[in-house]
């Protein structure tokens, strides 16, 4: 089973010691599968169980680890089993369009915007004609390819602005900052 945890999140982390002196541990990550080990905590009470407060990560990592090791003989260790997903903090920002553009009806138009970290890697997208007040549905749970064809319904004289949010944290969301 791959444990998936998200940046900003908490991560509950236990370990047990048996016949051991120490009532201090140090919490190592790793984010490439025990290459290189992260400082997330020294001299942590061993008690346990540590509450992790997860970073703001820049990338994901599917080859995450955590360690447990005494702090007074850093020889008596352990890598807690198997590997974890680490979601780098989500980030979506609408590129369409790059100025005011006048478009027809019933024609294409390509929308883009650029992403990294969205969860499940799935998208609402949408558009609104009244500054955001209102916004119409162009397509839903759609992957997340960075960009979208949407063909342009009738919407007369309307001046248009786009929204792309991720479909499993809507509050992860973009606004375009020109009108179509």
């Amino acid at each position: 089973k791959n444990q998936e945890y998200y940046s900003e999140d908490k991560m509950e982390i236990k370990w047990s010691t048996i016949n051991v002196r120490g009532k201090r541990v140090n919490i190592y990550y790793s984010a490439d599968k025990g290459k290189q080990w992260d400082v997330i905590r020294r001299g942590a009470e061993n008690n346990g169980v540590f509450n992790w407060d997860i970073p703001a990560f820049e990338t994901t990592s599917n080859l995450s680890m955590v360690k447990i090791e005494l702090a007074n003989n850093t020889k008596i260790n352990d890598i807690i089993n198997g590997q974890f997903t680490l979601y780098g903090k989500p980030f979506i920002s609408m590129k369409s369009p790059q100025q005011n553009l006048t478009v027809e009806d019933k024609s294409n138009y390509k929308i883009n915007w650029q992403s990294k970290n969205i969860r499940e890697n799935r998208i609402n997208l949408f558009y609104s004609i009244n500054s955001g007040l209102n916004w119409n549905l162009i397509a839903s749970d759609i992957s997340n390819k960075g960009y979208y064809n949407w063909f342009i319904p009738n919407l007369g004289t309307a001046k248009v602005i786009f929204k792309v949010e991720s479909t499993v944290q809507p509050e992860i969301y973009s606004i375009s900052n020109y009108e179509l």
